[in-house]
């Protein structure tokens, strides 16, 4: 093999690995993009939907609320199980005037937390379980004394 097509079979064999490693460099930096681009779409629409159920569970703006015989105030931070009083923290109270708006309502964890912690504290969603355990447990005990 003369030197010309040694020559010419590196040069073709070299314009071959930069071209091949430039669609690959091309196809991952695409890819990459995309999908990041796709991310982003995917997260704007899912806080412009988060806006409106929200939204849409608290359209009840009345302060005072009552279900059977479970009767809150938001102005005077008060709660009445049966005509008794009970003692709530304040997160507890949040809580349970979230959930009073629309009684028999499935809400997520996230729509609670964002409503109990408007201090934009970061807490687990476990947080959530514990105080309507509390709750319950509050509520009960008054029922039981009855």
């Amino acid at each position: 093999m003369n030197i010309s097509k040694k020559l010419t079979l590196s040069f073709v064999g070299l314009t071959s690995v930069i071209l091949l490693a430039t669609l690959v460099l091309t196809r991952w930096s695409f890819e990459r993009g995309f999908t990041e681009f796709l991310h982003a779409q995917e997260m704007d629409r899912l806080s412009r939907i988060a806006q409106d159920i929200t939204t849409e569970y608290l359209t009840d703006v009345s302060d005072i609320k009552q279900y059977q015989n479970i009767y809150v105030n938001k102005q005077k931070l008060e709660c009445l199980v049966q005509g008794k009083p009970i003692e709530l923290t304040q997160v507890e109270f949040k809580l349970l005037f979230t959930l009073m708006t629309k009684p028999g309502n499935v809400y997520a964890r996230e729509i609670l937390m964002s409503h109990s912690y408007d201090d934009g504290r970061i807490v687990s969603h476990r947080t959530i379980d514990s105080h309507i355990k509390n709750l319950r447990n509050k509520i009960y005990a008054i029922k039981l004394l009855q």
